[in-house]
């Protein structure tokens, strides 16, 4: 890092290099069948043996420039990352993701903005193979029971496997106003990601069943938007207040395989799942249906597992030595496949099983009716309001803790909790927000099986300053 100064700015250089090694082994045995009492692990009725071994190896390399002109108003910032890593098929080859930024601090504002910043960036990163995708395994085998030899386990991955490079572009403004009782934040987003890295099955007759390769890709648009304020300021009492929200939308823009559905246990049509589709939401829900005449129609468009907006509200108010601070959070939109409740109206157990639990909704006996010809009944909305954080500190006064505690120059007692209330109309663990498990196209699904519950915790706490 070297700093120096310029005529009317300074400047910051950096340059260097980080390496990242990575070296496991661990083994496994399992033995099934002891007789009880008995601890030798070959004593069992089965004995399994495990070996997971896994060596990677990471280098980057970088370079940044930092400028600081006009009277510490205008700041430019450029770089560039290199990386490399052994999980991709080529080891040595260098992968480069510059980056740039701008930002500039306006002057002669009105009197009642003090300051408004107005900012640009883009930049590239990546995201690495997974370690043993680019190899293709060997299993142990024989020939005619005698002469012991090797034959091909299965995937395989294309010669040039590469990392994912995603290319961020984002703007927006910083504001002050009110004599700094008024901050504003926006920023709206683009994300690119190309090279995606996907799984295409393979003909039988390859000796392979599936191909790891790079292809296809997805961009997100979103929006972010705060604001801070100072609504009373006085000597006894003080009011801060802070809101945020924010959205995005993904589509998938490419593929290089034909549209697919997310891996389920059981028929995906029949439970729902998460479809990836050129030209639409990654995130998209798709399942068995019934048209107005009575036939069924698969793979329809049911639902997003991707929420329409998120937000948050907290308040910190003052009271002399008294201070109460809360924070309200939540989400509009956005759909969940409810497992549990499926498993449950078809054994026979909900607690809504015969008598619904409020007037005009569906018993569990009339839901059950519906599986299999429809997934529209257990794909269910999972916006969500939750009471997050709520927290009761006292500060003591200085003269009662010098005589409690003569080294201690400040004290305060708390008393919080966290997760302490949810209000929603879906149905399971009670929190859907345990339940989301995925919003990527490469990712999981978004089902609720017997989540666990979330943890409501409550705290008394004491803090001292020396």
């Amino acid at each position: 890092v070297h700093d120096f100064t310029l005529p009317g700015g300074t400047s910051t250089a950096q340059v260097g290099t980080q390496s990242e090694w990575v070296d496991i082994d661990a083994s496994y045995t399992l033995t099934q069948g002891l007789i009880g009492g008995l601890t030798n692990i070959d004593r069992g009725l089965a004995v399994r043996v495990d070996q997971n071994r896994q060596r990677v190896q990471d280098q980057g390399f970088f370079a940044q420039e930092e400028l600081l002109l006009f009277n510490e108003r205008l700041l430019l910032t450029g770089g560039l990352r290199a990386d490399r890593t052994t999980n991709n098929s080529n080891s040595q080859q260098l992968f480069y993701y510059p980056k740039a930024s701008v930002s500039y601090r306006l002057p002669r504002l009105p009197d009642a903005i003090s300051e408004l910043k107005l900012r640009l960036a883009v930049g590239q990163s990546g995201n690495q193979p997974r370690y043993g995708q680019k190899f293709t395994e060997l299993s142990a085998s024989n020939l005619g029971g005698a002469v012991p030899t090797a034959q091909i386990n299965g995937p395989a991955a294309a010669p040039d496997l590469r990392p994912e490079r995603q290319l961020e572009i984002e703007t927006g403004f910083d504001a002050t106003m009110l004599r700094d009782r008024l901050n504003l934040e926006a920023t709206v987003y683009e994300k690119s990601i190309s090279d995606l890295l996907q799984q295409r099955t393979l003909a039988p007759g390859t000796g392979f069943t599936q191909l790891t390769f790079n292809g296809g890709s997805l961009r997100t648009r979103g929006v972010e938007l705060a604001a801070n304020a100072v609504l009373i300021e006085g000597r006894d009492f003080n009011w801060r207040f802070r809101a945020a929200v924010s959205g995005s939308r993904c589509t998938i823009t490419a593929l290089d395989v034909p549209a697919y559905g997310s891996t389920a246990f059981l028929n995906g049509n029949t439970f729902g799942r998460i479809f990836t589709e050129v030209g639409k939401s990654c995130t998209q829900i798709t399942g068995n249906d019934t048209t107005a005449d009575g036939k069924k129609v698969g793979n329809m468009p049911l639902g997003d597992a991707n929420p329409d907006y998120n937000w948050s509200w907290s308040h910190d108010v003052g009271y002399k030595r008294f201070h109460l601070t809360g924070m309200l959070d939540g989400q509009k939109g956005g759909q969940i496949m409810n497992l549990t409740q499926i498993l449950y109206d078809l054994t026979g157990i909900s607690p809504d099983q015969i008598t619904p639990l409020k007037p005009g909704e569906l018993t569990g006996n009339q839901r059950a009716a519906t599986f299999g010809r429809t997934a529209r009944t257990y794909i269910q909305d999972i916006s969500f309001v939750k009471l997050r954080e709520l927290s009761l500190s006292y500060d003591v006064p200085a003269a009662l803790l010098k005589s409690m505690f003569s080294q201690s120059s400040a004290a305060r007692l708390s008393v919080s909790g966290r997760n302490l209330m949810t209000w929603t109309k879906y149905r399971s663990t009670g929190d859907p927000e345990v339940n989301q498990v995925s919003r990527s196209a490469a990712g999981g699904v978004p089902w609720d099986l017997w989540s666990y519950p979330p943890s409501r915790t409550y705290w008394l706490s004491v803090d001292l300053s020396f």
